[in-house]
This record gives structure tokens, sequence and C-alpha cells, in this order.
């Protein structure tokens, strides 16, 4: 099936010269899709990078863990409408907009952005939970951002979570993330818990990230 983005990169090759070095055209007008590489030329390419997405479904991690107030979904009698849960608190009520692709598409014609970086939502991240379990979390999370990449490629790309209170864990879903599922990037919180982004334990991580990544914070 065409897309919009096609359509638009088949009437860019029409319509625009190929950049040179003295145009407005440059590497950073580029777009990479899968079979080849179009220049932008004089168009802008509108991303947003601001994307939090939810999966419909999350499982009741309390209810396995035995703890915690982690986040889960519950339906309502509204359309499209579902209730975000902390634990046995409720946090927000969401639209169909939060998890559904094919809704977001909609928004995205309308207002005229080409690609979104989806990213889970920073309630998700459980970093105050047991590391394996926080994990495991992210495992679920990241392979649900994943596969909606791979289901609208020319329209998604993807961010992935950390169990960043373990540095071990951290770096082996790190490469997970990257080199195994194809998301472009890590998603992180301004802090973790107790410890700010500067502070030395995190080096590792980082170190690991500059050979596989660029981080997103």
């Amino acid at each position: 099936m065409e897309t919009v983005l096609d359509r638009e990169q088949k009437e860019t090759l029409k319509a625009e010269p190929e950049a040179t070095n003295d145009s407005k055209g440059c590497q950073c007008c580029t777009i990479f899709t899968p079979d080849r590489k179009i220049k932008r030329g004089y168009e802008t390419l509108k991303i947003d990078v601001h994307a939090h997405i939810l999966p419909e479904v999350i499982p009741n991690f309390r209810e396995q863990f035995g703890y915690g107030q982690f986040v889960s979904l519950k339906k309502t009698d509204k359309k499209g409408i579902s209730h975000m849960w902390q634990g046995d608190k409720f946090f927000r009520e969401v639209d169909d907009k939060s998890w559904s692709c094919e809704a977001r598409l909609v928004d995205m014609d309308s207002d005229n952005v080409q690609v979104q970086v989806l990213s889970t939502v920073p309630v998700m991240f459980s970093y105050w939970a047991k590391p394996h379990d926080t994990l495991r979390v992210a495992q679920f999370l990241n392979d649900d951002i994943a596969n909606r990449c791979k289901q609208y490629p020319t329209r998604f790309v993807g961010l992935g979570t950390l169990p960043m209170q373990s540095i071990p864990l951290a770096i082996q879903e790190l490469r997970r993330c990257i080199l195994e599922l194809g998301l472009v990037g890590i998603q992180i919180g301004s802090h973790i818990e107790k410890w700010n982004l500067d502070d030395e334990i995190f080096f590792p991580l980082w170190k690991e990230g500059n050979k596989k990544t660029t981080f997103a914070k």
C-alpha cells in the first residue's frame, strides 16, 4: 500500500534537482527508505520527536510481581477510551490515539507530519522497581514499539526504555534494542531515583551507548 510519505517522495523526485553543496539541500534533509536514498532538497521533512505511545493491552505487572505501583490499562464503556491506573490509584483517562497507530496516522496526515519518533510514557519507566522486574516491563514496551515501527516503517521510528537502576541489565537491553529490535535510540528520565545522569555510576552505559546509538533524553 502506498503511503502519503511515498507519494510525497515521488513528487519530490520529479520536481526537485539534485541537491548541491551551495543549495538548501543537505545531508540533514535526506530521508532513507528501505530500498533507496532520496534527497529532500528544498522541502522540510516534519518529524514529531515527542510522541509517547502505550500498548493497547498492558499485563497486570503488579499481580505478576506481587508489589508496586505498576501501570495498567482498563477499558471503559466509552468507545476508544481507557483508564490508566497506577497500582490501585486512578492516574488518567486516555483515548485510542495513545495506542492506535491508525488513529495517529489520521492526525499526522492532517497536520502534515511525515514521521513520529515513538517512545513510552515516562510513568512506565519503573526505575523504582526490582531491576529484573523493570527489565521485563522494558522488554515488553520495547517489543511493542519495535513491532509498530515494522508495521509502518516510513512513518514511525522508535526509542527504547531501559532498567536504568541496574547498569548491567541496562547495557543488555540497550544492545537488544539497537542490534535486534532496530530501534534508533533510548529514552531516559531526567534522573534515576536518587542519581543524576552525570553520576559516574552511569559512565559504563554512556560508553556503551556511544558505540551503538545516540541517546535521547
